[in-house]
């Protein structure tokens, strides 16, 4: 899994197979509307996956999550974006996720941003639950949008590897 990049004292690591497996696997049901099927994927995760492909999702989730809302509102979000995506998504949410309300769905939006939580904040299964169904109501052309992303993924993990090691996120 492991890449020469253009500095040959650096090495750049690939994006884990497995893990992009699942979180396609996860918003495909989502664009089927097969609530089961994505409930069923998402809870084997805590026991399929070890932790660091754990953590790996939830870091993939929030780079995807992030990229998108920026492109589709064109900036850097405020708190104040969050608020109205979160508004203005909540119903096609609510279509897979019925129990998540307004708060919750900007809490997902504003851990993204690293933007102060509204409450409590999340544990990593609300994250990842309702951020996957939030990212596939915020994309329009799922396969093409996230093959772009994909490319963009790879360039930001290899370029952050390092941190993300000094950081204890990655072994």
């Amino acid at each position: 899994m492991n890449r020469q990049a253009d500095d040959p004292g650096d090495v750049a690591h690939d994006l884990d197979d497995e893990v992009w497996r699942r979180l396609d696997t996860a918003l495909s049901a989502v664009c089927r509307r097969d609530k089961e099927g994505f409930v069923s994927e998402v809870n084997t995760w805590p026991t399929e996956l070890l932790l660091a492909g754990q953590q790996r999702s939830s870091m993939y989730l929030w780079f995807l999550l992030n990229y998108r809302i920026q492109e589709v509102l064109q900036r850097k979000p405020s708190p104040s974006d969050l608020n109205g995506l979160g508004l203005a998504t909540l119903s096609k949410v609510r279509d897979i996720l019925t129990n998540v309300n307004e708060s919750k769905l900007e809490e997902v939006y504003r851990v993204v941003f690293e933007i102060a939580p509204l409450k409590s904040g999340l544990d990593n299964g609300e994250f990842s639950a309702v951020g996957l169904v939030a990212l596939r109501v915020l994309l329009t052309e799922p396969t093409e949008q996230l093959a772009a992303m994909r490319r963009e993924m790879t360039d930001w993990w290899g370029r952050n590897y390092r941190r993300f090691q000094k950081l204890g996120l990655v072994e």
